[in-house]
């Protein structure tokens, strides 16, 4: 079962870190503010970073995975529950909050310079 919800976890987790990576690539890469495309892949990706963000904080900073791999097994806090070296874990959610917020801000200002 710990198995089982490390899994699960380590794919959320790889798909909200896509939408953040796509967020900051959108960000940096256009001159511009995304097209009408590229508008609904941005905002679908906020809404899930911001979504996951709800979450969090309605947990007070834990994902309810990592309280149910706790649970069945799991030793570790943080982001040590999913698929990843332990050597990430302290600083993996610092860096994707800072990219986020610095993502944001880029986007902001380019939709203010029109």
């Amino acid at each position: 079962m710990l198995f089982a919800i490390r899994a699960i976890h380590t794919l959320i987790f790889i798909f909200e870190g896509s939408c953040v990576g796509y967020i900051f690539y959108v960000s940096l890469a256009l001159s511009r503010t995304p097209t009408w495309q590229q508008d609904r892949l941005v905002f679908l990706a906020i809404a899930v970073v911001i979504a996951e963000g709800f979450v969090l904080v309605l947990n007070r900073g834990k994902c309810p995975l990592t309280a149910l791999a706790q649970k069945h097994g799991g030793q570790e806090e943080r982001l040590a529950d999913i698929f990843l070296p332990k050597v990430f874990s302290p600083y993996l959610l610092r860096v994707i909050i800072a990219m986020f917020v610095f993502a944001m801000i880029v986007l902001v200002i380019k939709s203010i310079s029109l």
